[in-house]
């Protein structure tokens, strides 16, 4: 990813990591998970949640039915995952129920120019 991107996306995962019910935000590629500098997730974790990100979407995109957005609930929490682009995969933990609606909200004003 050239600098201009890389640089939108990481202002988007600060972003997103300030909302209420936000517990954390990456991007998932191939070479690993990606966060803002003041990430909630460790390395080792931010690592394992994208590459199980990733081969979900592979495999999605393999069977003819890509991604869009896709939301998995474990109890109290929610995975919303969303694709940028074909290399670059967002992936946001939110509270199961309170943070959905903001995260759409920005998603929908800033993806256009990360993408």
């Amino acid at each position: 990813m050239s600098a201009e991107p890389n640089r939108q996306l990481v202002s988007l995962l600060e972003e997103l990591d300030r909302l209420p019910g936000v517990r954390g935000s990456l991007v998932a590629t191939v070479d690993g998970g990606y966060t803002a500098s003041e990430s909630n997730f460790d390395a080792a974790t931010a690592t394992d949640i994208a590459k199980t990100v990733r081969r979900m979407v592979v495999a999605s995109a393999t069977v003819g039915s890509p991604i869009e957005e896709l939301l998995i609930t474990f109890h109290t929490a929610r995975m919303m995952i969303v694709p940028v682009r074909e290399e670059a995969t967002l992936t946001v933990m939110l509270e199961r129920d309170s943070a959905g609606p903001a995260v759409r909200a920005v998603l929908k004003n800033r993806l256009g120019g990360v993408r």
